[in-house]
């Protein structure tokens, strides 16, 4: 090995021209001198090693080679962005590293109750409990025969929601579950509300909240959302009253499925047949499956589960419209109106668009939109 004197002369990698070796500041990997001009041409150096490189072979972005990146450098796996070693976030849920902000993000992924406040655990209810909204305000007991309570399903939340909820709850209009059926989402429980209410100063409130959530990435259309519309049992007049209401529901699936907004009703809302007797037995003893069209479980409340989900508010006050005309329409119907055809879509439908028989706007707009589309 030739051992360079004090004062020896190197020639430059790339001209040739004699270097005094302590007035070198740059190297190439091999030890092997710049001269000044060459490398502002040519080359970059290192800031942790000092090692001159090609283009090629050096990151702008942190300044280094790319040695040294591989060495002492991660790229966030969702943003792409470089991070060192001394601040890149480790994950044990799919073993990769990321940026701080991207990091935070991936956690909420999975710390649920560390991502969003007040969110109850599932049909846990809100602590401070009902309240029921008419045209004027609330009270803590009923006041009316018929009350309409929504399930607004939603995807896509994130933490800044909370806000929201909050709000929302302070003004008791509703709160926010868990729900297993969602795969990263909630649900909004609206509190118990007249119709009057729905269309009106309650209705207003439901849009802008929604409205907000939205804004915070929540879709309340996503195709594992519904729309599940509670109505109070004492809305209907007798057994017999909600047994009509129900086999009208089924004996029109095609009609149903179609102003429900679902493609697949199989699931969670099904509008399968009933045996012999056993739809008088499930009103009678509020039992049943609690997977159908109609769900007959609740002590105080019947649950429509037809509905798909909707990023519209107009559709939901459209669905809580539907269920009450189907109400109002199937109250008093006799034998001999049911043997005319009386629980047949069309005659529903005649009577619905009737402007002196039925005041739903909103479910006549429904109706046309998803069903005379078809």
């Amino acid at each position: 090995m030739l051992i360079q004197l004090k004062g020896a002369m190197e020639p430059c990698k790339v001209c040739k021209m004699e270097i005094i070796d302590h007035d070198v500041k740059y190297r190439n990997r091999d030890g092997i001198a710049i001269c000044d001009d060459c490398h502002a041409d040519k080359y970059y150096c290192c800031d942790y090693c000092s090692v001159s490189v090609f283009p090629d072979y050096y990151n702008s972005e942190v300044e280094e080679c790319d040695n040294c990146v591989r060495e002492r450098y991660y790229s966030c796996t969702d943003c792409g962005y470089l991070v060192h070693g001394d601040w890149a976030y480790y994950s044990e849920h799919d073993d990769n590293f990321r940026c701080e902000s991207c990091h935070d993000e991936h956690v909420m992924e999975y710390d649920f109750d560390d991502r969003i406040e007040h969110v109850f655990e599932y049909h846990a209810g809100a602590y401070w409990g009902l309240m029921f909204h008419d045209g004027d305000g609330y009270n803590a007991t009923p006041t009316h025969n018929a009350y309409y309570g929504v399930e607004l399903e939603c995807e896509g939340i994130n933490g800044a929601i909370s806000e929201t909820l909050e709000v929302m709850m302070n003004d008791r209009i509703g709160h926010a579950e868990r729900d297993g059926s969602l795969d990263d989402g909630i649900e909004f429980i609206t509190q118990p509300a007249t119709l009057e209410a729905w269309r009106n100063r309650f209705g207003i409130a439901i849009y802008g909240y929604m409205d907000m959530a939205k804004s915070h990435g929540a879709n309340f259309g996503h195709n594992t959302c519904g729309a599940h519309v509670h109505v109070s049992r004492t809305a209907f007049t007798s057994d017999s009253h909600l047994m009509r209401f129900v086999t009208f529901m089924r004996h029109n699936e095609q009609f149903i499925e179609a102003v429900s907004g679902r493609s697949d009703m199989n699931r969670w809302s099904k509008l399968n047949q009933y045996g012999k007797g056993e739809l008088a037995r499930e009103v009678k003893r509020k039992s049943g499956d609690r997977y159908r069209a109609v769900n007959l479980n609740n002590d105080k409340t019947v649950e429509i589960r037809a509905f798909a989900g909707s990023n519209s508010f107009a559709d939901i006050l459209g669905s809580v419209e539907f269920i009450d005309s189907l109400i109002k329409y199937t109250a008093d119907l006799t034998i001999s109106d049911i043997n005319i055809g009386a629980l047949l879509a069309d005659s529903f439908i005649a009577w619905l668009t009737d402007s002196d028989l039925s005041d739903h706007d909103h479910a006549r707009n429904l109706v046309a939109n998803r069903y005379g589309s078809n």
